[in-house]
């Protein structure tokens, strides 16, 4: 390959690559609480509660509300900070991003692929990209 090709051709795998990288680390994400608390949750990447550990005798020492609270407590607290962590790796993939656009402009059909990744990555976008021939 040569020119053009080359550059769309290595462009696209590098956006492959990065989509790649993002999938992986997700999927290996797992949160956990804190090994000092009386309750500690883990959730994997998917959201699914995949351990709850209860300090022994806990359940003894509170009501059933109050446990059910704590419990809830301790997912929620874990949710939020899978929620974290998950942001960390997606923005750490619209890092990359920010780079593709600028190469893919080179070639004539990246330049509406370029404007759309732009768009795409604007937290308030109130206009949308056509792909249709002839439309902006």
């Amino acid at each position: 390959m040569r020119g053009r090709a080359k550059l769309a051709y290595d462009c696209i795998e590098e956006m492959l690559q990065a989509v790649f990288d993002w999938q992986d680390k997700v999927d290996n994400l797992v949160t956990t609480g804190n090994d000092d608390d009386e309750i500690i949750a883990t959730h994997d990447s998917r959201g699914r509660l995949i351990e709850l550990w209860v300090r022994p005798g806990l359940q003894q020492e509170l009501t059933t509300a109050e446990l059910e609270d704590r419990i809830n407590d301790a997912i929620d607290d874990n949710a939020n900070r899978a929620l974290a962590e998950m942001k960390k790796i997606s923005d750490s993939f619209l890092e990359k991003f920010t780079a593709l656009p600028q190469q893919f402009s080179q070639h004539p059909v990246g330049a509406q692929l370029a404007e759309a990744y732009a768009t795409a990555m604007r937290p308030n976008r109130s206009e949308e990209v056509s792909w249709g021939r002839g439309s902006k």
